[in-house]
């Protein structure tokens, strides 16, 4: 992997990449939050609120390269570079924050679990279907073998 040395090119590359993430994050995470309302899963919808919480940093990310090649002034004397550990400790806050947030959803569905819901897309007709074709000869064959 090559690096850049040149700031100029680097923030660039920086921007660009972070813009390319924050569209495809909005497009997974609207197709995750879809699918997962409309099949009533949890862990769909969350995963769609991950991935609008990388796009979010990608934000962050923008911020913090645009705010760290300010030139430096009277006040800041070595110029701004350092805020991009700063804006770094904001997208970890930001990942933890979003991981505690699921966790706490995810603790909650299981201690109050809610009544399966059948939706237009999720039907237990699949799970039939492999129950037939898969799990019983698995379980006729794992049987027969110590018999």
């Amino acid at each position: 992997m090559n690096q850049i040395t040149d700031p100029t090119a680097r923030a660039r590359r920086i921007t660009r990449t972070s813009y390319v993430g924050i569209g495809a994050n909005i497009l997974l995470a609207g197709f995750k939050a879809a699918v997962g309302l409309l099949s009533n899963s949890v862990a769909i919808v969350l995963d769609a609120v991950n991935n609008l919480t990388d796009a979010l940093s990608s934000v962050l990310t923008i911020l913090g390269v645009k705010l760290a090649r300010r030139p430096p002034d009277e006040k800041h004397p070595f110029g701004y570079g350092r805020i991009e550990y700063f804006s770094a400790i904001a997208i970890a806050a930001l990942v933890l924050a979003a991981g505690v947030g699921s966790l706490g959803e995810s603790v909650k569905k299981i201690v109050h679990p809610e009544p399966l819901i059948k939706s237009p897309i999720s039907t237990n007709e699949p799970y039939k279907k492999m129950h037939y074709s898969v799990i019983r000869p698995c379980k006729m064959v794992c049987t027969s073998m110590f018999v």
